[in-house]
């Protein structure tokens, strides 16, 4: 079972007029399953399973900008439908190499794409993870 503690700051454009702006902190809990290679040194291994994210802060703006006033004017917008879970599918893959009995290192890359960032789910959100591991 792990847990990650997660914070999170991005910009997507909605059209050429404005932007919408998200910054939040959360709690993922992926549930995984794990198959591994039974080799002896190098144990490859694939992952596969839902991740849940509980988020713990989560603000939400849309910023307007009216371009055909001189100078150009911008409009901040709290926008209030940032969903309180978001459930992702993630893939994976890595290997672990044993460094004797009890203890080995690992390298795993993580994928994970999912919405219901925004109550009305029309947010996708997709995230790349590189991870490094100590076994003992």
């Amino acid at each position: 079972m792990q847990i990650q503690y997660q914070q999170t700051a991005y910009r997507t454009p909605n059209n050429a007029t404005s932007n919408l702006q998200i910054s939040t902190t959360c709690l993922n809990f992926p549930i995984l399953l794990k198959y591994r290679s039974t080799a002896k040194k190098f144990r490859p291994f694939l992952l596969a399973g839902p991740t849940l994210s509980y988020f713990l802060q989560r603000q939400s703006n849309l910023l307007e900008i009216i371009t055909n006033q001189v100078p150009a004017t911008v409009f901040v917008r709290p926008m209030d439908n940032v969903g309180e879970f978001q459930l992702s599918a993630t893939v994976g893959l890595g290997t672990e190499y044993s460094l004797n009995l009890k203890n080995s290192v690992g390298l795993e890359v993580r994928y994970s794409a999912g919405s219901g960032i925004r109550e009305d789910n029309n947010q996708r959100v997709t995230s790349w993870q590189l991870m490094c591991s100590v076994f003992f």
